[in-house]
């Protein structure tokens, strides 16, 4: 059961681990820590738990605030299947969302995006004939970009004095694609704007237009979602459900409520966390999922901000492009509304990809 800070409930002296926010990176983190042994608290200062993958409801309506598809979990060898099948005990379900995952409008014309690499293409060959080598060239580029991320994930396992001497050889593939923005690559196969436009239509997924966005990022979404797209059964708060069923069944908790004012820290060594209640909790291991900003601003202490020179690393991150949400009740079911499952991409005609 998740339960409320404030009702004060019972807490051990001490905990292997302490994971701050309750998102898909540390529900994840802290089932691994759990299921391998350790002894875990998750604490969440917002009144329900699952960070984006929650749910408001008002009145008879119910939305999910940030999950709306996730794409490889119909793929039963999948990385992320196998992840969210371990996490879950395999209970959590999904809903495929069809052939057309992906609709991008533009002016009075329309493409679709359709599942499997193969009908992709295709797809886009049909709107786009004359270009059918720069999108064969397009899709190669996209799964030579994920194959060079392996190298990367790869590095940043080693120690490093290991990597001094491999990280060159592991990462160059992948550094030859994240310092090329999306528009620079695409640029290069193909002089065709629109079609530049249908392929970078998806980057409201990861935040910046093409001339802004390294093609890396781009080319991760873009293949993610090849093989279509999926949501899970009984909306994305049946992430968070499933996953603290697994969490509880090894002595694991989920406090919500419970802000945290600062990791504790002496020595260069973590001691736990210091709640806004003032109360303590002991932890060999703080894990903060609640972003960059919001761990190196708010939770770690002055002297050490100070000392390694936080404020002036966090300024040379940008912010990515805003957005604003609108949460529509519709009366009647999908069927009966005719509401297709894929998402809809909307962009007027006159105005550039970015």
């Amino acid at each position: 059961m998740i339960q409320s800070y404030k009702k004060q409930p019972h807490l051990s002296s001490k905990y292997d681990v302490i994971a701050i926010g309750s998102g898909i990176g540390s529900l994840t983190t802290a089932t691994l820590l759990a299921k391998s042994g350790k002894k875990v608290l998750i604490l969440e200062r917002h009144y329900t738990a699952g960070g984006f993958t929650h749910i408001i409801k008002r009145k008879n309506y119910e939305w999910d605030v940030g999950i709306h598809y996730i794409g490889e979990v119909q793929r039963p060898n999948s990385a992320i299947k196998k992840m969210f099948d371990y996490i879950t005990d395999g209970k959590l379900q999904w809903a495929d969302m069809g052939e057309v995952y992906e609709r991008v409008i533009i002016g009075d014309k329309t493409y679709d995006f359709v599942k499997g690499v193969k009908n992709f293409k295709s797809k886009m060959k049909s709107y786009f004939p004359a270009d059918a080598d720069a999108i064969d060239q397009y899709v190669d580029w996209v799964f030579a970009a994920n194959k060079a991320m392996r190298g990367f994930y790869i590095n940043k396992t080693l120690h490093h004095w290991v990597s001094r001497f491999f990280g060159t050889f592991l990462t160059k593939k992948y550094l030859k694609f994240t310092n090329q923005t999306t528009y620079e690559v695409l640029s290069s196969l193909t002089k065709n704007q629109k079609l530049i436009k249908v392929l970078t239509a998806q980057y409201g997924d990861y935040g910046l237009p093409p001339r802004q966005s390294s093609f890396e990022m781009h080319a991760s979404v873009a293949k993610h979602y090849f093989g279509g797209g999926s949501f899970p059964i009984g909306g994305s708060g049946a992430i968070v459900a499933t996953v603290n069923e697994v969490l509880e069944a090894r002595g694991a908790q989920i406090m919500t409520n419970a802000a945290v004012a600062e990791i504790r820290i002496d020595k260069g060594k973590v001691l736990g966390v210091r709640m806004q209640d003032g109360k303590d909790i002991d932890a060999d291991q703080v894990v903060s999922g609640v972003g960059i900003f919001n761990t190196y601003q708010q939770l770690i202490p002055d002297t050490l901000r100070a000392k390694h020179k936080f404020e002036a690393q966090l300024q040379k991150i940008q912010a990515s492009v805003g957005h604003g949400c609108l949460y529509i009740g519709l009366k009647g079911s999908p069927e009966s509304l005719n509401l297709p499952k894929n998402n809809l991409w909307i962009y007027p005609e006159a105005i550039d990809h970015d």
